[in-house]
């Protein structure tokens, strides 16, 4: 197990530019039929360049992990990052947390209105696995090509012809900065969340790098997607540091969320009895 984490520390992504999240949305789960993973690449329809799009990609999670020959049981596998989507463009999923279990179901949905270049874009998907039970992420952010997991979405012009996918070129890479139009992929204004202490128990401090000032929105939801507390707090530039409280939040898993309209950081934690 030693040997596997090793491997798969050297995967993650440093100082990436990431995909803009569109936030939960009612989207409906698909059967991408037998197998798992993401249907035939060349099945997936390609986005018109410069037309509104919403596009609807269906998936079955693994119920195992391979990278360099070692394998791990999935317990529970939330996908973290959507990076490298052709700019004007944001993703969400069918789960208010990203989350899957082992054999479910669930679908990507890609909206937006992109002008990036016609061709072809290889999605990088970064995803955090429990390996030994459903309530801890033991190997986080894992770039799912270590595990053989690919997908491609393909951009062409109106009238123009959807060429098959060629998994053996790079690909096109999206448009960072400021789009022409629709979403901008933006740089993480917000990072380096943590939640101390982690379980707690009244209450913790949480801390967190702002490139901005102005207002972020402090959200925690439950482990099913539901907002059990939101506020509004005041940010400087730089690091920052407020506290929350259990209130009369019973014990459980939840999911803190720091951003405002560019970027938003998220971390789990525990409140224990």
């Amino acid at each position: 197990m030693k040997k596997l984490f090793t491997l798969l520390s050297l995967t993650l992504f440093f100082g990436a530019s990431y995909a803009q999240y569109c936030g939960s949305s009612q989207v409906s789960t698909i059967n991408p039929g037998s197998g798992y993973g993401f249907p035939d690449l060349d099945s997936i329809p390609c986005i018109i360049q410069g037309a509104s799009t919403t596009l609807d990609i269906p998936f079955r999670t693994y119920t195992t992990f391979t990278a360099q020959g070692n394998t791990v049981n999935i317990y529970k596998l939330k996908i973290d990052v959507m990076d490298n989507l052709p700019c004007g463009l944001c993703w969400s999923t069918t789960s208010a947390t990203n989350e899957f279990s082992p054999n479910a179901y669930g679908t990507f949905r890609i909206q937006g209105t992109t002008n990036d270049a016609v061709g072809e874009y290889k999605i990088h998907l970064l995803l955090s696995v429990a390996t030994q039970n459903a309530n801890n992420y033991d190997i986080d952010s894992i770039d799912a090509d270590a595990g053989s997991v690919y997908l491609y979405l393909r951009v062409k012009a109106a009238g123009g012809n959807c060429d098959p996918v060629n998994t053996n070129v790079p690909g096109l890479t999206a448009t960072t900065g400021q789009c022409p139009t629709g979403i901008n992929d933006i740089k993480a204004t917000v990072s380096a969340l943590t939640v101390q202490p982690n379980p707690m128990t009244a209450e913790a401090n949480v801390t967190f790098t702002s490139e901005v000032a102005g207002t972020s929105k402090l959200t925690i939801t439950n482990i099913v997607g539901s907002v059990v507390y939101q506020s509004a707090i005041a940010t400087k530039m730089g690091e920052n540091t407020t506290t929350i409280n259990k209130g009369n939040l019973p014990a459980g898993i939840y999911i803190l969320s720091v951003g405002n309209n560019k970027a938003t950081a998220s971390r789990k934690f525990v409140i224990a009895e």
